[in-house]
């Protein structure tokens, strides 16, 4: 195993190429030694320890991606096997710390990375190759259009990945909303729906997991009534309330605003910044510096005019985000994608006794949890524009509303409860909210059809004794301590939810009464 110094690095660093000319005239050329030179990086970052990644903070200290690679892509974007090997080189560089080595350091990296892409052009280049190969069936994609294909999913996640850390200050923010709204510019987000249609193909299907992590880190904080008012411009009740908390204390113009990384908010009292929970609770107090004369104040009556132009900024993700989910559930490219989900989550957990890693079941919590609740609100939506209820459109989601899904949640819960997984327990019980939610939904205000198939799953799931102790045992569990108040309400919703469930199953089986 070779041991890979500073200036190996260096070496193969230049041998990429370089600028010649000056000003207009100024254009990137590929060194004699590029493609080797891109092998032998490639081969470095491979090799060193994933605690470490030694070789990839040097390689961003040296901006790799707006010094070589990206302007090495500009300049040669018809060369396909070149930009393959740029992107797996991207993948690699791009690659998220651990949760373990996370520090501030990283945090920054991070952002940088963000912003590398969101300033260049390059992405542009890449989505239409990527889009070239996708609008192909699958089963013509040659070995190399596969891989490209991969390759472009990972580079994607890692582009968009969140550290759910306190140490996200209102910057990274902006750079994962910059970085979105560049995805959905550049039509990323568009060729990735239709990757979802294509999923019933064997090499398609392939990806299936991955995407699922794009789509978690592309919702992940977000708030889903946010995403479908996204047309408003008021502040959230959120922010509402600490705006209205807080004005006896200096509150800053730019960190006022959510995070959207679990609920914190960044408020800055004197010289330092506050994170705040939704409940206004503190969370930590970070210095911003230690220079009186460094310190700044912001008056209270110049934030309208401010936070709206930074919710006008968020709104415009929003509504990209809005976009792209209603087409997906719009188009059935959602049932095809979940159908995959189902395979490789739910049943794969149901094989392996429940067992399985804890990350993707995360993921597919919320992200079904985010789903459904997305389809409905926009429901409730339609209905409150039209002064009457609709018929509920169940055929959108109907690939996760089944007992094998209803058993997986349950099985989260559970194995979450004994290893005492807060989070996993208010993500995976969101999720049977919704679901539970959709099924009521059914039963109530469906077609024919889908009364009679939303009745028959209500009544196996309520014969089961486990379904409905299950909110017994989650309110015996509930600690103020370690949960949110969203999640204590999430079981009272619950409750009702069950309640007007049952009612309908005695008015419709006589079973029941």
């Amino acid at each position: 195993k070779m041991v890979w110094t500073s200036e190996d690095l260096r070496f193969a660093f230049n041998g990429i190429g370089y600028y010649v000319g000056e000003d207009q005239f100024r254009y990137f050329e590929a060194g004699e030694q590029c493609l080797e030179s891109l092998i032998d990086l490639q081969r470095a970052l491979r090799q060193e320890e994933s605690e470490a990644q030694s070789c990839q903070n040097t390689l961003m200290e040296w901006n790799i991606l707006t010094e070589k690679i990206l302007p090495l892509i500009a300049a040669n974007p018809t060369d396909f096997r070149l930009v393959s090997i740029c992107v797996k080189l991207m993948a690699l560089v791009t690659m998220p710390a651990p949760d373990s080595a996370i520090t501030v350091n990283v945090v920054e990296m991070r952002r940088k990375i963000k912003s590398a892409f969101h300033n260049e052009n390059t992405l542009v280049t890449l989505t239409h190759l990527f889009a070239s190969i996708v609008q192909k069936q699958p089963s013509e994609w040659d070995r190399d259009e596969n891989k490209f294909v991969a390759l472009m999913l990972t580079l994607t996640r890692h582009l968009i990945h969140q550290y759910r850390t306190p140490l996200i200050s209102y910057r990274d923010v902006i750079a994962q909303d910059n970085i979105i709204q560049r995805l959905s510019d550049d039509l990323m987000l568009k060729t990735l729906l239709f990757l979802c249609q294509q999923l019933t193909f064997m090499n398609a299907s392939a990806h299936t997991l991955i995407i699922m992590e794009v789509l978690f880190h592309l919702t992940w904080g977000q708030s889903p009534e946010d995403i479908v008012d996204c047309d408003s411009n008021t502040l959230s009740a959120e922010n509402s309330k600490i705006l209205k908390e807080d004005k006896q204390n200096v509150v800053s113009n730019d960190l006022l605003r959510h995070a959207r990384f679990g609920g914190a908010f960044f408020c800055v009292k004197g010289s330092q910044v506050q994170v705040r929970t939704s409940l206004g609770k503190a969370l930590s107090d970070t210095p911003i510096t230690d220079d009186p004369k460094k310190k700044k104040k912001f008056s209270i009556k110049s934030q309208p005019k401010k936070i709206e132009r930074r919710l006008q900024s968020t709104n415009t993700v929003r509504k990209a985000i809005k976009e792209f989910f209603l087409e997906m559930l719009d188009s059935g490219a959602f049932c095809v994608f979940a159908d995959c989900l189902h395979s490789d989550v739910v049943q794969f957990a149901a094989n392996a006794g429940g067992q399985m890693e804890k990350e993707d079941a995360l993921k597919y919590s919320h992200l079904v949890r985010f789903i459904l609740r997305i389809h409905r609100l926009m429901y409730d939506e339609k209905c409150k524009k039209e002064k009457k209820t609709l018929q509920f459109q169940a055929e959108e989601v109907a690939s996760v509303m089944d007992m094998a899904t209803f058993r997986f949640v349950y099985d989260r819960i559970q194995n979450s409860i004994m290893f005492k997984e807060y989070e996993q327990i208010e993500i995976s019980t969101a999720m049977m909210h919704e679901m539970l939610h959709t099924l009521l939904l059914m039963c109530g205000h469906g077609s024919a059809s889908v009364q009679e198939n939303g009745l028959a799953l209500a009544g196996v799931l309520f014969r089961e004794p486990v379904y409905t102790e299950l909110l017994q045992t989650l309110f015996t569990n509930y600690q103020p301590r370690f949960y949110t108040s969203k999640h204590r309400q999430t079981l009272i919703e619950m409750v009702h939810i069950c309640t007007k469930i049952v009612e309908l199953l005695v008015k419709n089986d006589n079973r029941f009464r």
